[in-house]
Protein backbone atom coordinates (compact mmCIF):
# COMPACT_ATOMS: atom_id res chain seq x y z
CA UNK A 1 0.00 0.00 0.00
CA UNK A 2 1.41 3.35 -1.01
CA UNK A 3 0.79 6.48 1.06
CA UNK A 4 -2.23 8.22 -0.43
CA UNK A 5 -1.54 11.46 1.50
CA UNK A 6 2.01 12.27 2.60
CA UNK A 7 2.36 13.87 6.02
CA UNK A 8 3.63 17.19 4.66
CA UNK A 9 0.64 17.42 2.29
CA UNK A 10 -1.76 17.00 5.22
CA UNK A 11 0.15 19.63 7.23
CA UNK A 12 0.09 22.08 4.32
CA UNK A 13 -3.64 21.54 3.76
CA UNK A 14 -4.40 22.09 7.46
CA UNK A 15 -2.28 25.27 7.57
CA UNK A 16 -3.88 26.64 4.40
CA UNK A 17 -7.39 25.96 5.75
CA UNK A 18 -6.54 27.63 9.08
CA UNK A 19 -5.09 30.66 7.28
CA UNK A 20 -8.16 31.00 5.03
CA UNK A 21 -10.51 30.73 8.02
CA UNK A 22 -8.43 33.25 10.00
CA UNK A 23 -8.36 35.72 7.09
CA UNK A 24 -12.09 35.30 6.47
CA UNK A 25 -12.87 35.83 10.17
CA UNK A 26 -10.54 38.86 10.34
CA UNK A 27 -12.05 40.42 7.20
CA UNK A 28 -15.58 39.85 8.49
CA UNK A 29 -14.79 41.32 11.91
CA UNK A 30 -12.87 44.27 10.45
CA UNK A 31 -15.70 44.97 7.97
CA UNK A 32 -18.32 44.90 10.72
CA UNK A 33 -16.17 47.22 12.85
CA UNK A 34 -15.50 49.59 9.93
CA UNK A 35 -19.08 49.60 8.61
CA UNK A 36 -20.91 50.15 11.92
CA UNK A 37 -19.33 53.47 13.08
CA UNK A 38 -20.13 55.38 9.82
CA UNK A 39 -23.79 54.27 10.14
CA UNK A 40 -24.03 55.62 13.68
CA UNK A 41 -22.34 58.89 12.64
CA UNK A 42 -24.64 59.50 9.66
CA UNK A 43 -27.42 61.84 10.90
CA UNK A 44 -29.98 60.37 8.48
CA UNK A 45 -29.55 56.84 9.77
CA UNK A 46 -29.29 57.81 13.45
CA UNK A 47 -32.53 59.78 13.04
CA UNK A 48 -34.13 56.57 11.75
CA UNK A 49 -32.60 54.32 14.40
CA UNK A 50 -33.35 56.54 17.43
CA UNK A 51 -37.16 56.74 16.98
CA UNK A 52 -37.29 52.98 16.42
CA UNK A 53 -35.38 52.32 19.66
CA UNK A 54 -37.31 54.81 21.83
CA UNK A 55 -40.92 53.49 21.53
CA UNK A 56 -40.17 50.09 23.19
CA UNK A 57 -38.94 51.88 26.36
CA UNK A 58 -42.25 53.68 27.17
CA UNK A 59 -44.12 50.45 26.38
CA UNK A 60 -41.87 48.62 28.88
CA UNK A 61 -43.07 51.03 31.58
Amino acid sequence: MRQAVPTWVAVVVIVVVLVIVAIGYWVASSKSRVVQPPETFQPGKTAQFVPQQQPPAPQGR
